[in-house]
């Protein structure tokens, strides 16, 4: 399945089969490859996913983080790495394609695994980035299953404590005035 996956990947980069974002390519109906900035962010965003998704978190499952040879031909270079990381994909949409019926249901599983993530001792560094407009940032809805699952963790780490501190203030004030606008 490994070898066949990244197989699929490559065919995916060449043909440009691109989802939500440029960086997200479509490998099949299961599984994207995320094109990431760079092998630190690659690595951290890799196993943060993967650590989260052990404890429950409603993220994608990790498969695969692998650096592909041979394909510089078919990327755009805008300072990129080669680095991809083979994930479960999400047939999500993103918060703002949602009703204001669906945004509050979001919300409120935004909040709950936020504070899941802190609870380990995450900094969710741009969990709260959405606060003006109401819009978590890197979430995705799949309407289909009523689930939300956080995305993009290449800027997440263990937070010190005033880290946790600020998050969870501005978390509070987030969910507080955009669920109750």
């Amino acid at each position: 399945m490994e070898f066949d996956l990244i197989i699929k990947l490559e065919e995916a980069v060449r043909e440009r089969r691109t989802g939500k974002g440029p960086r997200i390519y479509l490998v099949d109906e299961k599984t994207v490859g995320k094109r990431c900035w760079g092998d630190i962010a690659a690595h951290n965003d890799f196993h943060i996913g993967n650590f989260l998704f052990e404890r429950g978190v409603q993220v994608p499952e990790m498969y695969q983080l692998i650096k592909v040879e041979g394909i510089d031909n078919f990327l755009e270079d805008n300072g990129l790495s080669n680095w991809f990381i083979l994930m479960q994909r999400i047939n999500g949409a993103t918060v703002n394609e949602l009703s204001a019926e669906q945004k509050e249901y979001v919300l409120h599983q935004y909040r709950r695994e936020i504070t899941k993530v802190l609870s380990f001792g995450i900094f969710p560094f741009d969990s709260y980035q959405g606060y003006e407009s109401c819009l978590p940032q890197n979430a995705l809805f799949d309407i289909s299953v009523q689930k939300l699952y956080l995305v993009d963790f290449e800027f997440w780490h263990p937070g010190t404590a005033s880290e946790m501190e600020e998050c969870r203030n501005n978390l509070d004030k987030f969910y507080q005035e955009c669920v109750w606008k």
